[in-house]
């Protein structure tokens, strides 16, 4: 029977492989030098190959890059002269998000995000930094239960769609915008609970469009470009169409810090600061209730709270009839 192995996801695993080599293979004028090969392959066929030739008895150390591949891989090492193969042994990885992610002292032990993510993660095609389930949990878990319309930018292949309906539960509505659909995306994703919408997330036309097609939203989740002038475009529009007590949840700010080299990577990440740095200003504007900003009037003085974690800030704004009490220039 083949091994199996449990790993955290995010290990990188160094692999060492035994082998004895008879005297015959040893002798000189043996056909051929003996070589170790570790093939390590994914679900779909994406694989990796590593060989070394191999003198004499003892260990050889593979350093194997698993964090660029994903859920249940087959690790296959194999002694091999020339093309005959010698002997061969196969192990079965399986990658745990629970076993490599990070509890903060505010997250809980069991995570419903956590649990969903490892038991469909092979084969799943979308990726999260660990911390984000914990992030989503903390500031979402109050909605459970109750009918949720969650709008997410960037769905690309529906990989996290799963995921949000296993933990809002029959009683949500989804909606998806995104800028780059594939052939038949539409038909492979949507069903009674999801609606596939495409469109730019920094256009005025579509998001003005999509406020007026859409019921008010309850949770966002940016997932889109990445790039903060996109970051901030989406929200000037969605925020007026979150519902009182309503979640954003803006992911992947740390785009905002990098230095691309690339002349192709400094014209699509250009304006890459501009959602950091106007948040910044929002933590000040949030307190005195007033900003010079025409497209932040009537938003300071809705917002509840910001909490920025490292590559994901969440807002929540004020539930119904709340929100009312004096500013700091008020005082």
């Amino acid at each position: 029977a083949e091994t199996v192995v449990d790993i955290p996801s995010s290990a990188k695993l160094s692999c060492e492989v035994f082998a004895w080599l008879s005297e015959q293979l040893r002798e000189p004028d043996a056909a051929g030098s003996a070589s170790i090969c570790i093939h390590v392959e994914e679900h779909n066929g994406k694989a990796m190959s590593f060989c070394e030739e191999f003198q004499r008895p003892g260990i050889v150390a593979f350093n194997l890059p698993l964090e660029l591949l994903d859920g249940v891989l087959r690790l296959e090492a194999t002694l091999r002269r020339q093309e005959e193969i010698l002997h061969s042994d196969t192990v079965h990885i399986q990658q745990w998000l629970k076993l490599s992610r990070e509890v903060p002292a505010w997250g809980e032990t069991a995570n419903p995000f956590v649990e969903w993510w490892d038991a469909h993660r092979d084969g799943l095609e979308a990726s999260k930094f660990a911390h984000y389930f914990d992030v989503y949990h903390r500031h979402l878990r109050h909605l459970r239960g109750r009918p949720v319309h969650l709008l997410e930018i960037g769905v690309a292949n529906g990989g996290s769609l799963g995921m949000w309906k296993s933990y809002f539960g029959p009683n949500l509505t989804l909606t998806g915008v995104e800028c780059c659909p594939y052939p038949g995306m539409k038909e492979s994703l949507e069903d009674s609970q999801t609606t596939i919408v495409i469109g730019n997330q920094e256009d005025a036309d579509f998001l003005r469009h999509l406020v007026e097609s859409v019921p008010p939203l309850d949770v966002v989740i940016d997932d889109g470009g990445h790039v903060g002038r996109m970051q901030l475009a989406s929200f000037k529009w969605l925020w007026k169409h979150l519902a009182p007590g309503g979640v954003y949840i803006v992911e992947d700010v740390f785009h905002a810090y990098m230095d691309h080299k690339s002349e192709e990577q400094a014209h699509f990440f250009r304006g890459q600061e501009l959602w950091m740095e106007r948040l910044k200003t929002l933590v000040d504007e949030m307190q005195t209730g007033q900003t010079a900003d025409v497209d932040f009037e009537g938003i300071v003085g809705s917002i509840q709270s910001i909490s920025v974690h490292r590559n994901i800030c969440v807002l929540e704004k004020f539930s119904a009839g709340q929100g009312t009490r004096p500013f700091a220039s008020d005082w």
